[in-house]
Parts: C-alpha cells; structure tokens; sequence
C-alpha cells in the first residue's frame, strides 16, 4: 500500500495482520478492533504506514520493541 499510494500516512485499519501486531506490541496480544487500531496509530502522525511497516519487519524478524 505505501509503494503503490507513495502516502507514508497510509493505513489499512482493517487489516487482521496489522492490527495483530499492533496488538501484541502496544496491547499484550489482546485483540483489538478496528476503531482501537486507528486511535494506536494516530499517535503516529505523518508516518502511521512507515510505522506499521518497521512493526511487521519486527515481527517477521523476532526483533522486541
């Protein structure tokens, strides 16, 4: 999404792998909805899809944050 829309902003709330890793790095793995998702990354500013990105990496590559 970010490649294709050149937005960094850009983010799919609705997506179940974002929000699971949102979740399990900012909420102890409980499940959150979509509505919780949005308010996490609006902290986030300008970069909320960048942010997204670097957490999934993070994952993928077992890095703790």
């Amino acid at each position: 999404m970010l490649r294709g829309t050149q937005k960094l902003d850009a983010f799919p709330a609705d997506d179940l792998g974002l929000r699971r890793v949102i979740s399990s790095y900012y909420c102890n793995g409980k499940p959150i909805k979509m509505e919780e998702a949005r308010e996490i990354v609006e902290g986030w500013g300008i970069w909320k899809g960048l942010a997204a990105f670097y957490l999934i990496i993070a994952e993928i590559k077992s890095i703790k944050v």
